[in-house]
């Protein structure tokens, strides 16, 4: 028994010394090609971008939040009380189409994501008090888009964690969804945790 205790000691301890940390990126200015653990410790040189092009945006989406490209166009919503779908030309940023989706409130919406036949806003922003009980996503088929009348499900959630709803004032929760991504048969929400610093 002593024997195989021992063993594992010196397993454990031979892995652990076996492992180097340091930074593993090669791009970064202080790269350690023996590092097989990244510590988080990569720093990189400053960098500055500049556009190749840029255009103002009209006022009907002035407020733009969501962003997706599908069917050659960009499409985007308000994060406001406006409750339509914005389709903009991709050159030139004018709008081409507007649908408005029915039977909706736009309380805080966020994001836009899309699958192959559904586009998707989050109604999910929550930075205002913290308390929203009323969290969705909307579903909109994508030919309905194209029909110009918007069909729509809905899809409530809560977060199982989020047990108190008294109002915490602004930016003071962690239950603010700000994104999110739609894969396969799953959507993945990106929250903001204003509190614990997480995401």
């Amino acid at each position: 028994m002593k024997s195989k205790l021992l063993f594992l000691i010196l397993a454990v301890y031979n892995f652990e010394s076996a492992q180097v940390p340091g930074c593993t990126d090669p791009v970064s200015s202080n790269y350690n090609p023996a590092a097989t653990v990244n510590n988080g410790s990569c720093i990189y040189p400053s960098a500055t971008v500049s556009p190749v092009t840029s255009v103002n945006l009209p006022e009907a989406v002035k407020e733009t939040s969501g962003l997706i490209k599908w069917n050659g166009k960009l499409y985007t919503h308000n994060d406001g009380a406006d409750t339509k779908l914005y389709a903009l030309d991709s050159i030139s940023g004018a709008v081409v189409q507007s649908v408005t989706i029915p039977g909706v409130v736009n309380k805080d919406w966020e994001e836009l994501a899309q699958d192959n036949s559904h586009l998707y806003i989050g109604d999910f922003g929550n930075n205002g008090n913290g308390n929203r009980n009323n969290l969705k996503i909307i579903k909109v088929s994508k030919e309905s888009v194209l029909a110009g009348a918007a069909t729509t499900e809905t899809i409530n959630f809560t977060y199982s964690n989020q047990t108190n709803f008294t109002a915490t004032g602004g930016n003071n929760t962690d239950f603010d969804c700000e994104a999110m991504i739609v894969s396969a048969d799953s959507i993945y929400l990106f929250t903001k945790q204003w509190v614990s610093k997480k995401t």
